[in-house]
């Protein structure tokens, strides 16, 4: 009996060491050469992409991936943000890597083999985005340093592994190198070479001890500058500092010994929110090695005197730097652990598929508060048979908070939002997803996920006019317990060149739990889209369901006064015009509850028309004054335009123009620009820009 219980103790050690295991640190691909960023409150790493098929004894990389966190142990997968087939001289090996930000610009630093005729070898070079996703251009269409100018060494793969840094004067350096440890300046461009190419005798072993093999990282802390490089093979990870970046460089000492089967290693060093971090990869996720490899994290303090000390490869960190908001939309692919499953997709649209019976994914800290959750929602699709999906607390057979059923969709694109209602949800938790359904079909796609909190109470499909159409129907979220007071009112709508789109777009269903957690009574509507009814339809369809806010005011306990919209695309021109023209009764249609006015207090249209705009029929006469800038006064709401300045949708011009000639007349008007970001911005991509944006802006005004 002792025996026994021993043996039970130890597998609930086991068990418990597993539950808290971060490293490495994404679990639904082999990755490898770690490069870490800091943009705005967001950590990022930039990896390469070690393939399933790559074989034991040769690399197969085709494309650098990009990771991001704000809390150390849930990492999102942000997509594929650089291919090798985008960079035309390349002949398709994505090895190792390094972007960095100079005004307001990002510089993705490569390291690839060049199939330019007569160049040879490894070459280095750099490609351009206005945004840290990208995408990234090739600007020079050539590489920017090549194998004949660097003669240090014979071989042909000398020039890998970029590394950049701008010191606190403005000047850019850039230090790279296999067997030989080359360096030059960059120009303020960051595009070219500031001066020749310097090398360092890599058998100085006062400089690199025993060995420089590869993979250098410099940057400075404390007015030392330090170089952070793989040395030997197999590959340990060593260090030097220097007074300044041309050198003496000075050998330090051992950051990580050789661990693991992997023969390689790489590493990347930064501080983030206050701690410092050792980025590196290994061989430790199952079916890893050598050419599968897998990155990780260590925290780590520098001594008083600035030295780094040893680390070991570790199960990695074990406590998390902030909170999971569960009442925010979350994406699945938003992962602290994961067993079987991968992520699909591009862009904005990435989601987890080959989810199978018994997979799982772990989400570290989620912090449910003192009320706890009431209903979980998750955006899905099924072409087969479906599944569940078990919301656990803590591990993998924890208590049991909910039970959601995916069913089959139709096809994969068909997404649809499920919900289910949760028990037991307070406080801080690890949060477990686990996968149930029929062996052996893939069971279905998982594309994000929020949960409601106890003082929301959402209402679907609530019709705002009756009548014959589908369509005159909204979402309702009311916060509960919220007092005596009258509240503000934020009402949404949808986009889609107003011949498509839905109520229920991802983002949508995301916003409307959004503002109803901040206090708002919030809708999200649909109308009548023109295959249905012809344009305007649209515009008066959303003044109706306005004027409905206001005739049931009272028992909404909602301020008619402060009312605001947002609409994205098509929506934002909608938006808008609920803002700038409630004084056309024309326009007010034939719908009920006239004897209230349509007129809101403020509006924000993201890529929102704010002219004519195709299909080209909607320029004729008639629909003149369906358009905001036939609305031009001193005397309309505030309203905020969020615009991707790189738009092919809504030309950024026009919205400008308008903006412009509206501060003119002395209309409170704001402009938020995104550059290098299409029409979706507002919508998937740059949230953490203009969310915050419409935040203080709904604030300033309805509250």
């Amino acid at each position: 009996m002792n025996k026994f219980r021993s043996l039970l103790a130890v597998v609930a050690v086991t068990l418990s060491l597993a539950a808290q295991a971060q490293n490495p640190i994404i679990r639904t691909m082999y990755t490898a050469d770690p490069a870490p960023i800091v943009h705005r409150d967001t950590l990022f790493v930039f990896v390469g992409h070690d393939e399933d098929d790559a074989p034991s004894n040769t690399f197969l990389m085709r494309e650098y991936r990009l990771f991001s966190t704000v809390d150390m142990v849930n990492w999102t997968d942000q997509g594929a943000a650089l291919r090798t087939s985008e960079i035309g001289w390349s002949a398709g090996d994505a090895s190792a890597a390094q972007v960095i930000e100079r005004n307001g610009k990002f510089y993705f630093y490569v390291s690839t083999q060049n199939s330019t005729p007569g160049a040879g070898g490894v070459s280095v070079g750099v490609l351009v985005a206005d945004d840290i996703r990208g995408p990234y251009r090739d600007v020079l269409g050539k590489a920017l340093v090549t194998n004949q100018m660097t003669p240090a060494a014979r071989h042909s793969w000398d020039d890998l592994d970029p590394t950049v840094f701008i010191d606190d004067d403005g000047q850019a350096y850039l230090f790279w190198g296999n067997n030989a440890c080359y360096w030059a300046l960059l120009n303020e461009d960051m595009v070219s070479l500031g001066g020749p190419v310097n090398v360092l005798d890599v058998r100085d072993r006062t400089i690199f001890g025993p060995d420089f093999e590869e993979a250098p990282w410099v940057y400075k802390r404390g007015g030392l500058y330090y170089m952070v490089y793989a040395s030997g093979l197999p590959e340990s990870i060593h260090y030097a500092t220097a007074p300044k970046p041309q050198g003496p460089w000075s050998y330090r000492g051992v950051v990580m010994p050789r661990q693991g089967g992997s023969g390689t290693n790489h590493p990347g060093m930064i501080d983030y929110r206050g701690r410092s971090y050792f980025f590196y990869h290994n061989d430790f996720l199952p079916g890893g090695h050598g050419h599968r490899r897998s990155v990780a994290v260590e925290e780590f303090t520098y001594n008083a005197d600035g030295t780094i000390p040893q680390m070991t490869m570790t199960d990695g960190i074990t406590e998390g730097i902030a909170r999971l908001d569960p009442y925010r939309r979350t994406e699945a692919e938003t992962i602290a652990w994961a067993e079987g499953v991968k992520t699909g997709g591009e862009g904005s649209g990435i989601y987890l598929t080959s989810i199978h019976n018994g997979d799982h994914i772990k989400v570290r800290d989620v912090d449910f508060g003192g009320k706890g959750a009431a209903r979980f929602t998750a955006r899905v699709s099924s072409r087969y048979l479906g599944g569940q999906i078990e919301l656990r607390l803590d591990a993998p057979d924890g208590p049991v908070i909910g039970n959601l059923r995916v069913p089959y969709t139709g096809e994969w694109e068909n997404w649809r939002l499920i919900s289910t209602e949760i028990s037991g949800a307070t406080g801080v938790h690890d949060l477990y997803f686990m996968f149930k359904g029929t062996n052996p079909p893939e069971l279905f796609r998982f594309d994000y996920w929020e949960f409601t909190e106890r003082n929301i109470r959402v209402t679907d499909n609530v019709p705002y006019r009756e009548g014959e159409s589908p369509s005159w129907v909204l979402d309702l979220a009311e916060p509960i317990d919220s007092g005596e007071e009258l509240r503000p009112v934020v009402v949404l709508i949808h986009g889609g060149g107003w011949r498509a789109g839905s109520k229920q777009e991802r983002p949508f269903r995301s916003m409307l739990l959004h503002y109803a957690n901040r206090g708002y009574v919030t809708v999200s509507l649909d109308y009548r889209l023109d295959g249905e009814a012809p344009f305007p339809a649209c515009i008066s369809d959303v003044k109706c369901a306005v004027r409905w806010l206001k005739a049931h005011a009272a028992e909404l306990r909602i301020d008619p006064e402060r009312i605001g919209a947002y609409g994205h695309s098509a929506g934002g021109h909608l938006a808008v015009m609920l803002a700038v023209s409630s004084d056309n009764k024309e326009l007010e249609g034939d719908g009920p509850w006239q004897e209230y006015s349509s007129a809101i207090a403020c509006a924000v249209g993201g890529a929102s028309s704010t002219q004519r705009h195709p299909p080209k029929r909607f320029w004729e006469p008639q629909y003149e004054a369906c358009w905001p800038i036939y609305y031009l006064s001193a005397n309309r709401p505030p309203l905020l335009f969020l615009q991707g300045e790189a738009d092919q949708t809504v030309d950024p011009a026009i919205v400008k123009d308008y903006v412009e000639k509206a501060k003119a007349v002395g209309a409170d008007v704001e402009y938020v620009g995104v550059p290098g970001l299409g029409h979706d911005v507002s919508y998937t991509l740059a949230l953490d820009i203009t969310q915050p944006a419409m935040d203080k802006f709904f604030a300033e005004h309805l509250k």
